[in-house]
């Protein structure tokens, strides 16, 4: 899968990368600034910039907007909840189970389990 991420300006920030380290698919680096037509053979396309995303829809490729935090977690498979008396669970959401053995009483250990799932 070929990925564009057009960015608003030459530097990729590092949370950027970070991100595009754990996606499926070999992503590519777009200044957005330098932006002048849509290219061919592209799956998805990745950006908060109207102007591309209004191109590239219109050759109806696939857009999605920047991972922020929030939208980056609600994408998640497992995530963590409160338990019983001070337990942390990892439920999948994809089952809507809890994650048999990964309860733990810290909400960081069991962040970290969460984290160690969900990147495979």
């Amino acid at each position: 899968m070929r990925i564009l991420v057009y960015i608003d300006g030459p530097e990729v920030p590092g949370a950027l990368k970070e991100w595009a380290s754990g996606v499926d698919g070999h992503v590519e680096w777009r200044n957005g600034r330098l932006f002048g037509e849509p290219e061919r053979r592209v799956d998805r396309v990745v950006t908060d910039l109207e102007g591309v995303r209004a191109a590239y829809e219109s050759k109806d490729v696939e857009v999605v907007p920047m991972p922020t935090q929030k939208n980056e977690a609600s994408r998640r498979r497992y995530v963590t909840e409160e338990g019983d008396v001070g337990w942390h669970k990892v439920k999948d959401r994809k089952t809507g189970e809890y994650v048999e053995g990964a309860s733990k009483r810290s909400a960081e250990k069991a962040q970290a389990v969460a984290d160690k799932l969900n990147n495979g």
